[in-house]
Order: structure tokens, then sequence, then C-alpha cells
């Protein structure tokens, strides 16, 4: 049987997102998100929350959604873990980070969902072509 390698988080952004570049412009978006999670101890829930402070999208989709990944913000991502390696003051460091394949805004928070105007639309997907019944071959 292969590996499996997926994850599939639902939390609220901690800060906004950042869009940077690297050196062959390929467009990286970076956030971190809070994760709340209960645990049942004795007769009461007892609530905690994870931080993820290295998540990461990349290509068109990083460019297209940046913008939207604002503080506060519920989201849904789809990615997979990737442990990140480095060296520092003659140190060997890790860091488990999460690469994004797809994120989804699931709400806005309260104080912006309260003010006039309409709320921010994510970037929409590319349309797909509709396909009529006689254009099948069976």
């Amino acid at each position: 049987m292969a590996d499996i390698n997926r994850v599939f988080l639902v939390g609220r952004l901690t800060r906004d997102a950042e869009i940077k570049y690297t050196t062959s412009n390929l467009p990286v978006c970076e956030f971190s998100i809070a994760v709340k999670t209960a645990k049942r101890e004795g007769e009461q829930w007892v609530e905690s929350t994870m931080f993820l402070d290295r998540i990461s999208l990349w290509g068109k989709r990083a460019e297209a959604i940046a913008e939207y990944l604002l503080k506060g913000r519920l989201i849904f991502l789809e990615g997979r873990l990737r442990m990140d390696e480095w060296e520092q003051e003659g140190q060997k460091r890790k860091a488990l980070r999460i690469v994004a394949t797809d994120v989804q805004i699931l709400s806005v928070p309260k104080s912006e969902a309260q003010a006039p105007g309409p709320a921010p639309q994510p970037a929409p997907e590319p349309e797909e072509e509709l396909v009529e019944d006689e254009d099948l071959p069976f």
C-alpha cells in the first residue's frame, strides 16, 4: 500500500496572508491558522487551540486568493505535510510545513459581516464548458 500524505483543516486565519515571489517569479502565499479542538474531560468538554503558522500556497491560485485571506476569516484547506530543514548558527533545524493545494473561504469575521457594502468574494474558478447530449460520442 502506498503512503498517504493528506491534510484537511478548518480554522481561522491568525494574520493576513503575505504574497511573495521566488527568484524565478513563482508566487507563494504564506499564512497561519488557529484550529480549535475539543475533548471530554469527565463531565465537561474542554477546548484547546492549535496554532499552525507555516502554511504556503503556490502558483496562480496563491495570487488569486491572497488578498482575500484576511485575519479572522474561517477557511478550509487541503494539502500535504512537508518537513523544512535548514542550518542556523551551526545548528540543524527542522519544522513541519503545510503545503496547501486548495483553500476555500468559509466565512468572514463578524466585524466584516456587519460592515456596509458587499463582502469580498474569492476569485472565481474557471468555468467548465457545457457539453450537450448530442455532442457525446456514445
